[in-house]
């Protein structure tokens, strides 16, 4: 297999059939990197359409969202609790633990209830459909396409200002253009767009952090706690964008 489409495609199959295997047995540390496989698979038939026959590239790309759908929940609150358990203390982080937990838990059950009605390898057939049909692409046209994804990415950045959710469709278009540039072998280009996705999603993160915590419904005696972290979860979302993009 030396396509570089159909090489990269195949690697994120693997992924995704290691994630799975977690989930099925009820293991939760399947979902961040089922999640990620799902994303480099939807940008790469995204990114270079003509590579797979639109049949086979629209079916997997509606069982991919469907999966990504299925397990967003658990992730968003994984990260939700990572980002306010680094920064609360004492009472209010016991408390905004126990709120998480209690979130997640009800998530987790979502996920899997929502994996049951799945037929087993209905995913994996449609990806090996689409594998099997992968059209090569001359060198020239799949590093055409990922300069283009890598412009489009930057324009994005460059609208966004401050606006966090322009930020957020910025951060998007960041992780596409770093995967097709993984794809065509430029590691320069993917290690600048992963440099620009991680600060973007480390504001991302604190944006929604903050959001969540200020129409939490925080118990009278912890409400000045929670003031103060939404205020300091603010001025580091600010910070963050400070840095130097490159």
């Amino acid at each position: 297999m030396t396509d570089p489409v159909q090489t990269y495609l195949a690697a994120q199959q693997r992924a995704l059939i290691s994630g799975e295997e977690l989930l099925t047995v009820g293991d939760r540390a399947g979902v961040h990197p089922s999640r990620v496989a799902v994303r480099r698979s939807r940008s790469t038939l995204r990114t270079f359409p003509a590579a797979v026959p639109d049949q086979q590239r629209d079916a997997l790309d509606a069982a991919l969202r469907a999966h990504a759908q299925r397990l967003g929940e658990v992730r968003d609150l994984e990260v939700l609790q990572e980002v306010l358990e680094e920064r609360a203390e004492g009472a209010l982080a016991a408390w905004i633990g126990e709120q998480l937990d209690e979130d997640l838990a009800g998530a987790w059950r979502h996920v899997q209830a929502a994996l049951a009605d799945v037929t087993p390898g209905e995913l994996q057939v449609l990806y090996s459909a689409a594998l099997d049909v992968v059209r090569p692409l001359d060198h020239a046209e799949l590093e055409h396409q990922a300069k283009r994804a890598g412009k489009r990415a930057l324009r994005r950045l460059r609208r966004a200002g401050d606006d966090p959710e322009l930020l957020h469709d910025a951060r998007k278009s960041a992780k596409r253009a770093r995967y097709s540039a993984e794809l065509v072998g430029d590691a320069q280009t993917a290690a600048r767009f992963e440099r620009i996705q991680g600060i973007l999603g480390d504001h991302r993160d604190l944006v929604v952090a903050r959001a969540w915590l200020a129409s939490a419904p925080v118990p009278d005696e912890l409400r000045d706690d929670a003031r103060a972290l939404v205020v300091r979860l603010e001025v580091g979302a600010a910070a963050v964008l400070e840095q130097r993009i490159p």
